[in-house]
């Protein structure tokens, strides 16, 4: 059994020795400019919510209308409103 030790090689530039600068060490945390901390507004302690609408029927035939409105939760945000058209056609 033949049990030979390979040499070491470097294929790489030379990183020590007379001559060879050493790489920049990594900026300590505390160097580093603070960072600046974003709050968010503050919330609301009540809110509120309101939903409302109408519906026309025929027959076997409606329509419907609804709206549903909230105000903001976040001081200096906007109210959230939305509604909803529904057809209802009976078969």
């Amino acid at each position: 059994m033949n049990t030979a030790t390979a040499e070491p090689t470097t294929t790489g530039p030379a990183t020590t020795g007379p001559g060879v600068t050493p790489p920049p060490k990594p900026t300590p945390a505390a160097s580093l400019p603070p960072k600046t901390l974003t709050t968010y507004q503050p919330l609301r302690a009540f809110t509120y919510s309101m939903d409302y609408g109408a519906v026309l029927a025929l027959r076997t035939w409606s329509v419907s209308f609804t709206q549903s409105w909230s105000s903001a939760l976040m001081r200096g945000l906007y109210n959230h409103e939305f509604g909803n058209i529904t057809l209802y056609v009976g078969l």
